[in-house]
């Protein structure tokens, strides 16, 4: 929670961006920033707006993968172009987010 609180004071200025970070790029679990972005001084208006903004892209991502997947009624439709694109739009989300998590461990070692 101290490091957490940290990076709030650090970026007091810059709070609705930090608060879309870290809903983008999940450093910390979704859950602990809920629970401590009141603890650590986090504004409730970017807040909100960062959480709503932040967890739309994986959202509207999971909803079109879940309704492409209620449509199969066969192993060959699932090469339909728009589930392939939403598939593929999820896997991004996911790789970019486990890079950007590496990344910040192998900087915080150096």
């Amino acid at each position: 929670m101290r490091a957490f609180e940290d990076k709030v004071r650090s970026k007091r200025e810059h709070m609705l961006m930090f608060v879309l970070t870290m809903r983008l790029m999940p450093v910390f679990p979704i859950t602990f920033i809920n629970f401590v972005s009141p603890l650590a001084g986090v504004p409730f208006p970017a807040f909100a707006l960062g959480t709503l903004l932040g967890c739309l892209p994986l959202n509207l991502v999971l909803v079109q993968v879940g309704c492409n997947l209620k449509e199969v009624t066969s192993l060959g439709e699932l090469t339909d172009p728009r589930f392939v694109a939403a598939s593929t739009a999820l896997g991004a989300l996911v790789a970019i987010g486990l890079i950007y998590k590496v990344k910040a461990k192998a900087k915080k070692n150096e």
